[in-house]
């Protein structure tokens, strides 16, 4: 298809550094594996750009440990990244530097805490995007009837009908734990992720050298409220102790979140 096709991506990302202009790509990874397409075909069709220059690290994006491994060992078989020979411990190949997946309080089933598991054996960053649930977290509305009609939120069954309401209940436990820290509930959840691995500041992510040996978990939520970007930003240096990581995480062992994170279709696509 069209998605897998080289001819397509090379047109993108034409399009891309044309907008861009002198500033340079530093890591191209494919939204979602295509359907009828092996996460392997996505590593061979990006190591072929990548060596092509059209940018300079291999990424993936809601790819399950399994694929990740697979995609991983395809793209580091010919070495067309870089080597790890400034760290202490023997030096290893690092194709894929991050994998892009849904991380949040509502959002840490098995298949997530493989991937962070198999994140921190091999040293690659995650992005947690969806850090504060779409909202839900922040109590963005507070019925089903409140999200607008044509929003992405609509069609999530977590935000639907009686589910919506059982998963407010999460929601009130997080807020007590939050008030009990003397934090909003939307800071211990992004510090809550941070904490899931170790952290430096962004700026490190692509600098082997510093970051080899650590696996970066670095929470992405989004806003166009200058004050909350600010304050989501300060969640960055909150420390949490152990007792306070054993409140939450006790917490959610107990609580069953209600309902798929997609719809059907689109679940089909999620940790390939």
């Amino acid at each position: 298809t069209d998605r897998v096709s080289l001819d397509y991506w090379r047109k993108q990302l034409k399009e891309a550094q044309e907008i861009l202009g002198d500033k340079r790509m530093d890591v191209i990874s494919a939204a979602r594996i295509p359907p009828d397409t092996t996460p392997v075909q996505v590593a061979q069709a990006l190591k072929t750009l990548q060596s092509e220059g059209w940018f300079d690290h291999v990424g993936a994006s809601e790819v399950g440990a399994a694929s990740l491994a697979a995609m991983n060992e395809e793209v580091g078989t010919r070495r067309l990244l870089f080597h790890t020979s400034t760290i202490t411990h023997p030096p290893q190949v690092v194709p894929i530097v991050v994998d892009e997946i849904e991380v949040s309080l509502w959002s840490y089933e098995q298949d997530v805490r493989d991937v962070l598991a198999y994140a921190n054996e091999h040293h690659i960053a995650v992005f947690a995007y969806s850090p504060l649930g779409r909202g839900f977290i922040s109590r963005k509305w507070k019925s089903p009837e409140d999200i607008p009609e044509g929003s992405f939120q609509r069609r999530c069954p977590r935000f639907q009908g009686e589910q919506f309401y059982e998963n407010l209940k999460l929601v009130d436990q997080l807020d007590e734990l939050a008030e009990q820290k003397g934090l909003k509930t939307t800071q211990l959840a992004l510090a809550w992720i941070t904490h899931l691995g170790p952290y430096e500041a962004l700026i490190v992510l692509f600098d082997l050298a510093r970051c080899s040996s650590l696996t970066q978990i670095i929470p992405i939520p989004g806003s166009s409220n200058p004050e909350r970007v600010a304050e989501n930003a300060q969640a960055a240096s909150i420390k949490l102790s152990d007792s306070d990581l054993k409140g939450v995480n006790e917490t959610l062992q107990k609580f069953e979140v209600k309902g798929g994170r997609y719809d059907e279709h689109s679940s089909a696509l999620l940790m390939k």
